[in-house]
């Protein structure tokens, strides 16, 4: 039989590739850990291949899509009211996923499945598991209960007990090319600048490319944010400690800080890129020409060599965050480094 697997998914066609695969040949793991930075499409991966695998219309309709968006399991699952899956995420006012939690998604499992041959879990931000609760949780994976799917969701494998990612199949994702979300936004209808402005703020990221597409809040949210951002190039030693104080204060106390000060640099790259942009009176290649007459007077003040050396500095400050280095130490050398 031919599945024709409908996914909308910009880029990762190799990790697509692989799970569709497990789909029709019916080899399905246990546990699968999908680790990757923000914004890159894990949660959709993982509900896509969740609904795909319940799908009435998968075991019965040659050259079907698949997920149909028909049967009573599809269209309960888009309305989140499908009874065999398990959502366990960390609570709004808790700092980690508790072992109470995890004692809930025990009992889930006991009972039997209400409709589909599978019960399903997922596990968002894996990194918030508290010790006890690894500990719990790994009990399960080690002996699953049958017809069991768990898919836990990472940003940080470093945070992830290596007992669980040991017992899971690890997928990887990694950023997009900016070609692949041109491509998507452009089959949205988008206007050709929004799609070239979005594409290079995305920075390989699909899922803020169609956060800043969907709503024009977010986008002015965001261009808010890079305004805030440019003190810091006039800034004297001073100022900048504040502008460091400040962030610090923003930054969350867990592990997520760090991806949180990665955005943080991301956004400096961005206005790195601009100001050279104007330098050279490139104005069309500005993205974030909400703030062009600021991005003129820093590219007639700074040195384009300093510009380009801020660069290199922005992606190996990026490259240190996901090594066991302080972020506070990182924040720092950054800011002071920066010219």
């Amino acid at each position: 039989m031919s599945l024709n697997f409908d996914w909308p998914v910009i880029g990762h066609a190799n990790i697509l590739s692989f799970l569709k695969t497990s789909l029709k040949n019916k080899r399905i793991a246990h546990a699968y850990l999908f680790l990757g930075e923000k914004n890159l499409g894990k949660e959709t991966v993982a509900r896509l291949f969740f609904q795909s695998l319940v799908c009435v219309n998968r075991e019965k309709t040659k050259d079907s899509a698949i997920p149909c968006q028909k049967c009573e399991f599809c269209l309960a699952y888009k309305k989140d009211g499908f009874p065999d899956l398990y959502t366990l995420k960390r609570l709004e006012e808790k700092n980690q996923i508790s072992i109470e939690q995890v004692r809930l998604l025990l009992h889930f499992l006991s009972l039997r499945p209400h409709s589909s041959v599978y019960k399903l879990v997922l596990i968002k931000n894996a990194e918030d598991l508290s010790l006890e609760a690894a500990n719990s949780l790994l009990k399960i994976l080690e002996e699953p209960p049958p017809n069991t799917v768990f898919i836990l969701i990472s940003e940080n494998e470093r945070a992830v007990p290596s007992t669980v990612i040991s017992r899971s199949q690890l997928i990887r994702f990694n950023r997009v090319s900016s070609a692949e979300i041109s491509a998507y936004l452009k089959e949205r209808g988008l206007a050709p600048n929004l799609v070239r402005r979005l594409t290079v703020l995305a920075q390989g990221r699909p899922g803020l490319a169609l956060d800043l597409a969907a709503d024009n809040v977010n986008y002015k949210n965001y261009q808010a944010k890079i305004s805030a951002s440019l003190p810091l190039f006039k800034a004297n030693i001073a100022q900048k400690f504040e502008a460091i104080k400040k962030i610090r204060s923003e930054l969350a106390v867990r592990e997520e800080g760090r991806n949180q000060l990665s955005e943080e640099i991301g956004r400096y790259q961005g206005i790195l890129r601009d100001i050279i942009m104007s330098h050279y009176s490139l104005e069309n290649l500005i993205i974030n020409n909400s703030v062009s007459g600021l991005l003129k007077e820093l590219s007639s003040k700074k040195k384009i060599d300093n510009i380009k050396t801020d660069i290199k500095t922005s992606f190996s400050s990026q490259a240190l965050l996901k090594k066991n280095i302080n972020p506070s130490l990182i924040l720092e050398n950054f800011f002071i480094k920066i010219s």
